[in-house]
């Protein structure tokens, strides 16, 4: 994942706290949620997702806990050359999509 290598210790927890606990135990990987930072203030988390990709009830939790201390959560579905966005603001599941270029003049809109 760009300046830094896939995490080897964090995919083999991943599978042994799947193996090893019970179903009500669950976890998600925040370190995936994009968070834009401007001027040292933290704007908006945001959750980058392959075109079928589904939101899972922990990452929900996730969200609403985040929107809840007042940080805006974004989930965004796109390809993989990135020629579209579909954004999703969480507190109000409104989506808008988006060209490349309109994402772009969005995310600076922030």
């Amino acid at each position: 994942m760009g300046k830094y290598p896939p995490s080897r210790i964090n995919d083999k927890y991943s599978d042994w706290h799947y193996q090893h606990l019970s179903g009500k135990c669950t976890l998600t990987d925040i370190d995936r949620i994009w968070v834009e930072v401007r001027d040292k203030r933290v704007i908006c988390a945001v959750d980058i997702k392959e075109p079928l990709a589904k939101i899972t009830e922990t990452q929900k939790i996730v969200y609403d806990y985040l929107e809840k201390m007042g940080l805006p959560v974004y989930t965004v579905w796109t390809d993989f050359e990135f020629n579209w966005f579909r954004v999703q603001r969480w507190f109000d599941k409104k989506i808008i999509s988006y060209t490349k270029e309109e994402y772009a003049k969005w995310i600076e809109s922030l």
